[in-house]
């Protein structure tokens, strides 16, 4: 593994005395974000719930003043457990791609919020042949019962709402497939041409809505996209590409709100199954042939993560808010970086990463 063992000096004489919070990186939408679930009150008159639905999972929409701005999803949700969810962002923070990746964190709620659920979930009466939503329902509504009889909060996580859109044309969804055939899906391959630095690209199925100007270019698109690939493999992730998951969104300049950026966006991320996806799964496998070309910043920083795992385990835990075992984690982590090394063996360095 030359890639592997040619880690740079910094890397090898970091200073472990430096607190392991310090390597998460933190934008305004994160402080944002914290801000919002500190100061959060159900009780309040400005704060409303609302049912929230999706293909397999259940929770609730949080409105403040009538706007739309997080969900809550409980533990029981099938394809929603919290840990992936909240270690996803927080790895993605490690990995400094944080425009890509939705705030979240572990959050538990207790009291009329639970009532409130529970009497959405007693009432939803739709698809009842579907026998994965159905589980969540019955599995968060003996959650929610047995903790409202008991007086203790139901644990879940809290994602911060971001407005989204879905580029369908992506996904092959009803295969659980990456469209590989795409314009953008050879950009992030090794054998093709690298993406233009000065092309702009617009996803499929963005709608401008009052004629905004996307300034989004090929290698923008294509580096997020292959940043997401990686970001996947290390957690598990073994339902990106079934239908909702593969997401984007238009974030508007402060300044012009008529200009700004497309950017992918990873917003559900609770079927990342930490533990139980090995190396040889075709969960894993399939990402392989997906991804050849890479971002040289993101796995300097995917360098750093196995570092740290090899060397403070417990300590990456931590900063991750991780609860389960993180050797998985570690093995998919030096899988990736075997992936690299591969494909520069292959390629050559100028193929296998983006030009910056």
């Amino acid at each position: 593994m030359k890639f592997l063992s040619l880690l740079v000096l910094f890397w090898s004489t970091f200073c472990f005395a430096q607190a392991f919070d310090d390597l998460l990186e933190t934008k305004p939408r994160d402080s944002k974000f914290y801000k919002l679930i500190a100061e959060i009150d159900f009780n309040s008159p400005q704060v409303t719930l609302e049912y929230k639905v999706g293909t397999t999972s259940v929770g609730l929409k949080i409105l403040q003043n009538d706007k739309y701005v997080a969900y809550w999803y409980p533990k029981g949700n099938i394809s929603a457990q919290p840990e992936g969810q909240v270690v996803t962002y927080y790895l993605g923070r490690f990995l400094k791609m944080n425009e890509i990746v939705a705030p979240s964190e572990y959050f538990s709620v207790s009291g009329k919020p639970i009532e409130t659920l529970i009497g959405f979930l007693e009432n939803d009466k739709d698809d009842q042949d579907d026998e994965w939503k159905q589980k969540s329902i019955n599995d968060v509504l003996t959650l929610a019962r047995m903790s409202l009889v008991r007086g203790l909060p139901v644990p879940g996580s809290i994602i911060y709402r971001l407005k989204n859109f879905e580029p369908y044309e992506l996904v092959d969804w009803q295969n659980n497939r990456f469209n590989t055939d795409h314009a953008i899906a050879k950009m992030i391959r090794a054998d093709q041409p690298q993406p233009s630095p000065t092309a702009i690209l617009d996803l499929p199925d963005f709608e401008r809505e009052n004629g905004e100007v996307n300034t989004a270019t090929e290698q923008d698109l294509a580096e997020e996209l292959s940043q997401m690939m990686i970001l996947d493999m290390i957690t598990g992730q073994v339902d990106r590409f079934t239908g909702g998951n593969l997401e984007a969104r238009f974030d508007k300049s402060e300044d012009n709100p008529q200009i700004g950026k497309l950017h992918f966006l990873m917003r559900d991320n609770g079927s990342a199954l930490l533990t139980e996806v090995a190396v040889s799964d075709q969960a894993f496998q399939q990402y392989l042939s997906i991804v050849t070309r890479f971002d040289r910043k993101q796995i300097e920083r995917v360098q750093l993560l196995y570092k740290l795992l090899e060397q403070s385990p417990e300590d990456v835990s931590k900063l991750l808010r991780m609860e389960s075992d993180i050797a998985q984690m570690k093995e998919r982590t030096r899988a990736v970086l075997q992936h690299v090394d591969a494909q520069i063996q292959k390629y050559g360095e100028d193929a296998v990463f983006f030009n910056n």
